[in-house]
């Protein structure tokens, strides 16, 4: 009756899927060609599940029959089992077999795999011989029976292991439960990826051997002969052929969605594309148009609006901009961005959208850099005019002298001279009086007796025109005397052989600038 049962229930639930509603809601684009054969879906299913439950073997051998040539993996006898090989089991040593002693029994290394083979005749006793890479031992076979349950079957588990790779695909929800994971992170995907990486024996009777398998969602794992049952009582493990119906199913949906979702994204995404990225540049850079014909040097602090971004220039993410009514690329590391939502905007849409950004930053720019024309003309104008001021200030003062500096070096003294022509006639020549002075304000000699230099300035010298001239080694203090240095006399000789001369330093600073 229980038999009859589990075949009625495989049937009602193969029928349930071929079902034309069920189909009808969820697999409809997948599985219309089901509906032909829906009888012959059922039968199958029927006879897997039987196969299924017929397909157990023990995974340990039943007699020494079956032991034989069987590599089997040995896990610890009980007391009874290794107070029976005490009593009987045998070594070869020295030529001659020989029961084992207590501490022959304890060394021998249980988890290991060992090949039973025989019979061998040993004192017109039959024995099964146990095999290792480094230990061997004889027990009789009369006696061996009691010793199967310890011998765990190789062959049976790498079969078992073998029949495990038809499952390809976990599902995620059973397993998170199986380890008791935080199921809240899971993807949306309900199957995730199975990859079968192994198992190892254990020293357990309960727990024979142990699985390693991984997903495509974690690290590996380890499930116990207790877990896999349990995951497959579950039906937690799933074949490809259901899975690919799953995600046909889901594939649909999220195709639907995706769709809906990239016609907002596009509307949204054309509305955010006539606003303006600003960006600030961090450093004075030399930057290349994007056409590659010429480089212009940005200052530091200007602004640039950008409208591209590609990651195909020279191995490094590069954004188009405009300045100067010119595009230009710039580097990430180059800008000071106004928002880095900005940024992943740009970088997400790369050149989709080009035209629109680049018309809106082009006119941006245009008005940006007509106003910062208007704006450097009407300074240089204001500078002009200035300049101009200050020519007919300096004329109507009669300024001639616009700065006088000191010009030292080691133990020398010289003087560094900035004149104007504030005269309405050229200047020929200009001669000068030089007067060391002391910290005190008295006059101070140099090593060479010196207290004043007379030097001469050659022109010509136009009206309302500068001349700079230098002098050095005026004097010579190695003593450290020596603080300043004054203008106490100047003649100018005009072209016209006229001349005009000032004497005494308060005389000739009224005439220089600032002062």
């Amino acid at each position: 009756m229980q038999k009859y049962d589990f075949f009625r229930y495989c049937e009602h639930l193969a029928a349930f899927f071929c079902k034309k509603s069920f189909a009808d809601t969820i697999f409809r684009p997948y599985l219309s060609y089901f509906y032909v054969s829906r009888k012959l879906l059922i039968t199958l299913l029927a006879v897997l599940a039987a196969f299924a439950a017929e397909a157990q073997k023990p995974w340990n051998p039943t007699s020494v029959d079956e032991a034989y040539n069987d590599r089997a993996y040995m896990l610890q006898p009980n007391a009874d089992g290794m107070d029976l090989l005490t009593k009987t089991a045998k070594i070869y040593r020295d030529g001659r077999y020989q029961r084992m002693t207590p501490s022959q029994v304890d060394s021998i290394a249980f988890g290991r795999i060992f090949i039973p083979t025989g019979p061998y005749v040993i004192g017109r006793v039959e024995h099964l011989r146990l095999q290792s890479d480094s230990n061997d031992f004889y027990i009789p076979v009369a006696d061996a029976t009691t010793l199967l349950p310890y011998l765990v079957s190789t062959q049976y588990w790498n079969d078992y292991f073998r029949s495990l790779a038809r499952y390809a695909y976990i599902d995620e929800w059973n397993l998170a439960d199986l380890l008791d994971a935080d199921s809240s992170g899971l993807r949306c995907e309900r199957y995730c990826r199975l990859e079968w990486l192994g198992f190892d024996y254990q020293p357990s009777f309960v727990c024979p051997v142990v699985f390693t398998v991984r997903t495509n969602t974690g690290e590996a794992q380890q499930l116990t002969l207790t877990a896999l049952q349990q995951l497959e009582n579950w039906g937690a493990m799933t074949e490809t052929a259901t899975v690919e119906a799953y995600e046909q199913a889901i594939a649909l949906a999220r195709e639907m969605r995706d769709e809906a979702d990239r016609r907002m994204r596009n509307e949204e995404d054309s509305l955010h594309d006539g606003n303006l990225f600003p960006a600030v540049v961090l450093r004075d850079l030399l930057a290349i148009n994007v056409d590659e014909t010429e480089l212009a040097q940005i200052a530091a602090g200007s602004k640039v609006l950008l409208y591209a971004y590609t990651d195909t220039i020279g191995e490094r993410d590069c954004f188009y901009g405009r300045f100067r009514n010119v595009s230009y690329k710039f580097a990430y590391g180059d800008l000071r961005f106004a928002s880095q939502d900005d940024v992943a905007y740009l970088m997400r849409r790369g050149r989709n959208g080009l035209n629109t950004r680049l018309m809106v930053a082009s006119r941006a720019d245009s008005v940006s850099t007509e106003r910062y024309a208007d704006s450097l003309a009407k300074a240089h104008a204001q500078l002009r005019e200035q300049i101009e001021q200050t020519k007919r200030d300096m004329d109507r003062r009669q300024i001639f002298l616009m700065n006088l500096k000191l010009a030292q070096s080691d133990y020398q003294f010289g003087l560094e001279f900035n004149f104007y022509n504030c005269f309405n006639k050229t200047i020929r020549k200009i001669e000068m009086q030089v007067t060391a002075y002391n910290a005190a304000g008295a006059v101070q000699r140099d090593k060479f007796d010196r207290r004043m230099r007379d030097i001469r300035c050659m022109g010509p010298i136009p009206p309302q025109s500068p001349a700079q001239y230098t002098f050095d080694e005026l004097f010579w203090d190695d003593n450290d005397r020596i603080r300043y240095l004054r203008l106490t006399y100047i003649k100018f000789t005009f072209a016209d052989g006229t001349t005009r001369s000032y004497n005494g330093h308060e005389a000739i600073l009224s005439h220089t600038l600032n002062q």
